[in-house]
């Protein structure tokens, strides 16, 4: 190996050399990283809502049981029930009463947990 600098070699080779980097780098940094799987609707609300709603039956846990939600005319907080006014309540809750999850569901999770409630 030689002592010479970098910079006093010929210039097509490090034109070649950096073009060959950019290119690697181009190519490394336009793929979409690794997405992790998300959960389903059934794991959200066996995570989040399960402590506190009953999903098979529409007794009251410590919140109303859940089953036949959308059969219902309307929420604890008097709103018509669909998927806008549900997203609402999950985000927001309801003080005294239920918690929001704004800060724990991202949207993409609220609505797979909304879908869930559906099946219900």
């Amino acid at each position: 190996m030689t002592s010479e600098s970098f910079s006093s070699r010929n210039p097509r080779s490090c034109f070649w050399t950096f073009s060959l980097l950019a290119m690697f780098a181009g190519i490394l940094l336009s793929r979409s990283p690794v997405q992790a799987a998300r959960p389903s609707g059934a794991d959200i609300y066996y995570l989040r809502c399960a402590v506190c709603h009953y999903s098979d039956r529409t007794e009251k846990k410590f919140g109303p049981g859940l089953k036949g939600l959308y059969s219902r005319e309307t929420l604890v907080n008097g709103k018509p029930v669909n998927d806008q006014n549900l997203n609402e309540f999950i985000s927001n809750g309801l003080p005294g009463l239920m918690p929001g999850f704004r800060y724990t569901l991202d949207q993409a999770d609220t609505k797979t947990l909304i879908e869930y409630l559906k099946t219900l």
